[in-house]
């Protein structure tokens, strides 16, 4: 009895450990919402941001990024008495690399990426449209269910700046769901439906 379960216990882990392997295929995204107060005054945030990536070595995957962000400022003006909201619309794409650590159903997971970025404000009849850069770095833990699929949780650090407006960071907390796809098998040849002439 022990000596199967031994074994069934190797095969998980063995199982688990495969799902990094170079050639395979990671797909997925994260998401985090936050909401600030000062006195009257609140920011409230949604982010949404789905991946895709290669394997070019074991633990290693590089890919590309994309994300969007909508944000909401509410800001109290004590003389007049009155509130005042502007509506924000953040868009992202570029590279992604990430990285796995450990070879257990918890691994600790790094990812970086940069690239291209459009902020959009919104506050009564003025319409802001900038372009800008963006770098944000995470680090976190994965929790592997089995080999297909794996929920991340991590910190990260995102720092943008846009044409006229100073550069800002935001410091916060993701979740992920994260799919894990073996690379296409070549189709069997046929066999042949004759002789050589």
């Amino acid at each position: 009895m022990k000596l199967l379960a031994a074994l069934g216990l190797l095969l998980f882990f063995q199982t688990i450990t495969a799902q990094t392997e170079q050639g395979r295929y990671l797909i997925g995204g994260s998401a985090d919402l936050s909401e600030t107060y000062s006195g009257r005054n609140s920011n409230f945030n949604f982010s949404m941001s789905p991946s895709f990536a290669v394997f070019a070595v074991k633990n290693f995957a590089i890919g590309g990024k994309y994300a969007v962000t909508i944000g909401d400022a509410t800001t109290f003006d004590a003389s007049t008495n009155s509130y005042s909201s502007i509506f924000s619309l953040t868009t992202f794409v570029g590279p992604y690399l990430k990285y796995y650590l450990g070879k257990k159903p918890v691994k600790g997971v790094a990812a970086f990426n940069g690239g291209y970025s459009i902020y959009t404000q919104i506050g009564g009849a003025n319409i802001i449209n900038l372009n800008g850069f963006a770098l944000q770095g995470s680090m976190g833990l994965a929790y592997f269910f089995n080999r297909y699929i794996s929920i991340e949780t991590a910190m990260y650090v995102n720092s943008a700046g846009y044409e006229t407006l100073l550069p800002s960071t935001r410091i916060g907390f993701s979740v992920g769901l994260f799919g894990f796809l073996d690379k296409k098998k070549p189709a069997p040849s046929a066999p042949p439906t004759g002789s050589e002439q």
